[in-house]
């Protein structure tokens, strides 16, 4: 396998969650209402989204699956975890933050396939490797980069009764930041985003 194979996966949930992302089940209690006054949205926010798909629905979206790699792969699963924080200055009108993207293989032959696998991975910088795990993860620092308040404002952010939480309807900010999305992706992707003040 290529580095290719790999990134484009890891690009894509890069590119989905750098808009302040991160997702999670939303309670039936909550109430929602838009986002009116970046006031709202100061202060540091957390949360983590994680789901596990089949390594051919991981391929596939990519258009990189054939044959024969069921018979070298098995009923692999990999599942993508993705730790999310961020921190808004309302008054400076600045935004910074952190993502972590972890992928973990496990299942069918991922006894015989690791070193493959994590072949495609290695002298990458930023991405920490765990043999025991069978894991690789991904850290992106986002630096400090100012809010166009507008464009805030305008992306669909609500936010619950309390003002503890946020979500963040994930088709528009995927249009706005990565282009046409895959229509295979549909069910990898979760609908919204949610984030917990901190």
């Amino acid at each position: 396998m290529k580095k290719n194979i790999w990134f484009p996966v890891c690009v894509l949930v890069v590119a989905a969650l750098f808009s302040n992302c991160d997702s999670s089940t939303e309670p039936p209690k909550d109430t929602w209402n838009d986002i009116t006054s970046l006031d709202q949205l100061h202060g540091t926010w957390k949360g983590t989204h994680s789901q596990t798909i089949t390594i051919r629905q991981l391929l596939s979206t990519f258009d990189m699956w054939d044959p024969a790699m069921a018979m070298a792969f098995g009923d692999m699963k990999v599942t993508i975890s993705v730790p999310i924080t961020f921190t808004i200055n309302a008054s400076a009108y600045t935004q910074s933050g952190n993502v972590q993207i972890t992928l973990t293989f496990s299942g069918g032959t991922i006894a015989s396939t690791w070193e493959m696998i994590k072949s495609s991975f290695e002298g990458i910088e930023g991405v920490d490797i765990d043999n025991k795990k069978h894991s690789m993860t991904m850290t992106q620092d986002i630096d400090e980069q100012e809010i166009v308040e507008d464009m805030m404002l305008d992306s669909g952010l609500q936010i619950n009764q309390n003002g503890k939480k946020i979500r963040i309807p994930i088709d528009a900010i995927l249009e706005d930041i990565a282009g046409e999305i895959p229509s295979e992706m549909s069910g990898m992707i979760p609908s919204e985003f949610i984030m917990i003040k901190q």
